[in-house]
């Protein structure tokens, strides 16, 4: 049995707090703002890869070697004081002292995962760590889950994965592997629906509930 978890909105809340360094900038900058509706629909992707998106319904033209800079700082700035989501500790101490590994997947870059991972007091809890950087395609792309299960010396089919975003629940199929959605301010039932297994927060998540989600055909 093997766990990967991506990060932002899984382990830590840092959606919420992302969007509001992002909205502050793009009023400021270009005078426009995004709404839950719409931030709903990027989440899962990098940076990078909203920006395009943001350009056509805005029909502004983003520079993104501002934009990009100011917006990590003024993230990370709102990072201040944050702690794991409900569930998280006790669900990745009890897979450790399991013996079972984890390993986590993420669009955020692997050197800022890592020190918020630190940070929050659970870097400890894996054994590997895979960024945007580390990849070429993205998710809904598996090349980041079938990295880490790599790394991990996985078996696919023995992996659960734990995801906030439809485009990671849709990575971890490819990548012929379990899935958990967990539901945010963000991401609805409906929009997890494909996953195999869809919970409100890891607070439901036990060793137990992930044994018999991999026996499932």
């Amino acid at each position: 049995m093997t766990a990967i978890f991506d990060m932002d909105g899984v382990l830590i809340d840092t959606v919420s707090r992302h969007w509001n360094a992002y909205n502050e900038i793009l009023e400021e900058m270009y005078g426009v703002r995004v709404d839950d509706t719409e931030i709903a629909n990027l989440i899962g992707m990098s940076l990078p890869e909203q920006l395009p998106i943001l350009k056509k319904k805005f029909n502004i033209k983003i520079d993104a070697d501002k934009f990009v800079p100011l917006a990590n700082e003024r993230k990370e700035q709102a990072m201040d004081g944050i702690e794991p989501k409900p569930g998280v500790v006790k669900l990745l101490r009890s897979l450790k002292d399991q013996g079972i590994k984890s390993g986590v997947g993420t669009s955020t870059s692997r050197i800022t995962a890592i020190e918020r991972l630190k940070n929050i007091g659970i870097y400890d809890c894996f054994s590997v760590v895979i960024g945007e950087e580390d990849v070429t395609h993205h998710k809904p792309d598996p090349e980041v889950y079938n990295l880490v299960a790599q790394k991990l010396d996985a078996d696919p089919k023995a992996t659960v994965v734990f995801e906030d975003a439809p485009s990671g629940i849709e990575a971890a199929i490819s990548a012929g592997m379990k899935s958990v959605g967990i539901c945010t301010t963000y991401t609805t039932r409906e929009k997890l629906s494909r996953a195999d297994l869809v919970v409100n927060s890891l607070e439901e998540v036990t060793l137990e509930t992930i044994q018999k989600l991999l026996k499932r055909k």
